[in-house]
């Protein structure tokens, strides 16, 4: 019988280039993982001072860095979320940000559809900010610089405010903090010059009208627009029932409320 000849295949080696390659690769996570740790440490943990009704009025929460006007001069009425009506809450969600009470600051799923159609459109066009990046933005940043570290700040001071406050605190001052148009800084403000009412007493109709304003405040809060800041409501009114905020009966009641 024969013997059978033992054939042994050659152990293989990466060449050095792979090895150098590979080398590199780890390199580059471990340096990004480093410049990442560094940047959220650097951010400090923004502060907002929770408001509340006292026996002299609402205290405002309107401090920390911002770089655009000086709002002191900027009349404001912030009052507490319980009295601002549960239609404006709901209407400001289906306007911006849909998943507030869900999320952790950061809709990652938006981002994803963003960067997709930014990527379409070559260009940077849709933000994905969530109702607490709006918030971050407004108060601690530049809103006029446009770029990819101060996206990324952003999205840092949201997570860091979402671990600090309640999403009732972070809605609270969203809402007293947001412009509307027409000099009205914050909702109370918004609901007076629009409606001549409380935030408490904003019907959906009204609501929709003012969560729909925020998109472009400059423009659709300009009475040389009020066709267009309509149609704006009538979008967040169809979000409304899409979302469940509203049902049939009051989806049809809001419509008509719009002509």
């Amino acid at each position: 019988m024969a013997a059978q000849r033992l054939i042994l295949t050659p152990k293989h080696n990466p060449s050095r280039f792979t090895t150098v390659l590979r080398v590199l690769a780890l390199i580059l996570v471990l340096s990004a993982m480093s410049y990442a740790l560094y940047f959220w440490n650097s951010i400090k943990t923004p502060q907002l001072n929770v408001l509340h009704a006292g026996a002299h009025g609402a205290q405002t929460i309107y401090i920390g860095h911002v770089d655009t006007a000086d709002l002191s001069d900027v009349p404001r009425k912030p009052v507490p979320l319980n009295k601002v009506s549960k239609n404006m809450v709901n209407a400001i969600m289906a306007a911006e940000d849909h998943y507030f009470y869900k999320h952790h600051g950061i809709d990652a799923v938006g981002i994803l559809r963003a960067t997709i159609d930014n990527l379409k459109q070559f260009s940077f066009v849709e933000g994905a900010s969530t109702i607490t990046q709006q918030l971050a933005k407004n108060l601690y940043l530049d809103p006029n610089e446009r770029s990819a570290r101060r996206k990324l700040t952003q999205l840092v001071l949201a997570w860091k405010l979402e671990d600090r406050y309640t999403k009732d605190q972070i809605m609270e001052a969203y809402l007293n903090e947001i412009y509307f148009g027409s000099g009205a800084y914050g909702i109370e403000s918004a609901a007076e010059i629009y409606f001549h009412k409380k935030a408490q007493d904003l019907t959906v109709a009204e609501s929709a009208f003012l969560a729909g304003i925020v998109k472009a405040p400059s423009v659709l809060g300009d009475s040389k627009n009020h066709v267009q800041a309509r149609a704006r409501q009538r979008d967040v009114i169809d979000n409304m029932l899409e979302y469940g905020y509203i049902n049939q009966g009051e989806f049809i009641a809001a419509e008509e409320q719009t002509h």
